[in-house]
């Protein structure tokens, strides 16, 4: 990582988090390399760059590619109620919009699904999480 995207993170994140989600990269990263994941059936197989490829082979040899990209736009929107205790009243009926992982570089409606599921929880505050 580059000094200026590890500062950008330094000004947005607590120390605490920062430090934690790097340790949390950095051994993701080592799962890969560390030939203990290597056993019999156990590969962490997303960690093989060619497996997107694969993938999109195995889907079109077997006609599915079309309704996966489809599925890929069907976006779920749950409305979950989460008691506080000692929640002030001034937030009584405040909605939060949670957005995760929405691998949002294979969305190839420019969009549009999303923005209609988020529409759901217009009266919400928006949080994105893993965008990736």
């Amino acid at each position: 990582m580059d000094a200026e995207t590890l500062n950008r993170l330094r000004a947005r994140l607590p120390d605490a988090h920062l430090r934690q989600r790097l340790l949390r990269q950095t051994e993701h990263v080592a799962m890969r390399f560390d030939v203990r994941t290597i056993r019999f059936l156990h590969f962490y197989w997303e960690n093989f760059d060619i497996m997107p490829k694969v993938l999109g082979v195995a889907l079109k040899v077997t006609g599915l590619l079309e309704w996966a990209r489809a599925n890929a736009l069907r976006y779920r929107v749950r409305e979950v109620e989460v008691p506080i205790r000692g929640l002030s009243p001034a937030f009584a009926g405040y909605r939060i919009l949670h957005l995760s992982d929405l691998h949002i570089d294979e969305i190839r409606d420019g969009g549009e699904s999303l923005a209609c599921a988020a529409n759901a929880g217009a009266q919400a505050k928006l949080t994105f999480v893993g965008v990736g």
